[in-house]
C-alpha cells in the first residue's frame, strides 16, 4: 500500500499545536508562537501524510549576519509528529523548502540531535553551538549555492 504524500500552505493557527506537541512539549501554549510569524514575508507549511497534517515548517525573510548572500530565508518550527517520525516525511518537506526558495540561501538554528538530520538534507554548521535557555544547545545551519561566502 502506498501512502500519498502532499505539501501545503498553513495558516499559523495549524502550525501551533504542532510545533507546540514537538518542540514545545511540557511548556506553556504561547511558548510556539514565534517572532515574525504573522509577517507577511512568512509561510507556513505542512507535510501531510494520507490527508493527516504529520508536520510543519515556517519560512521566512531573514539575514544571518554570518552568511553573505543577497537573498536568505530562515527556516523554523520544523516539527514532525512522533506517530510520523522516520518516514522521510521531514525531508520531503525541507527539500520541497529549498527547492521552493533557491537559489536562496536558507538557514537555521538547528538543535543538536537535528544536526544529522540537516547534514543529510544540504546543511551544514556555520560557527560555534549556542545555548537557547530552557530549549538546549543550538547550531546555525546553512544550505550552500555559488553565490554565498559563509
Amino acid at each position: 500500500m502506498t501512502c500519498q504524500i502532499d505539501i501545503k500552505p498553513l495558516l499559523i493557527d495549524d502550525v501551533y499545536p504542532i510545533r507546540h506537541a514537538v518542540l514545545r512539549k511540557g511548556k506553556p501554549f504561547e511558548s510556539c508562537k514565534f517572532d515574525h510569524d504573522l509577517d507577511d514575508t512568512t509561510t507556513h507549511y505542512g507535510v501531510f501524510q494520507d490527508n493527516k497534517l504529520a508536520g510543519v515548517a515556517t519560512i521566512l525573510r531573514n539575514d544571518y549576519h554570518q552568511i553573505k548572500a543577497t537573498s536568505q530565508y530562515q527556516l523554523r518550527g520544523m516539527a514532525v509528529l512522533d506517530a510520523f517520525q522516520g518516514k522521510g516525511l521531514g525531508s520531503f518537506l525541507v527539500k520541497h523548502i529549498i527547492k521552493t526558495y533557491k537559489p536562496s540561501i536558507i538557514w537555521c538554528n538547528a538543535r543538536e540531535k537535528a544536526v544529522p538530520f540537516y547534514n543529510k538534507n544540504q546543511f551544514s554548521v556555520i560557527g560555534s553551538a549556542f545555548y537557547i535557555p530552557k530549549i538546549g544547545l543550538h547550531y546555525v545551519m546553512h544550505t550552500q549555492n555559488q553565490n554565498s561566502k559563509s
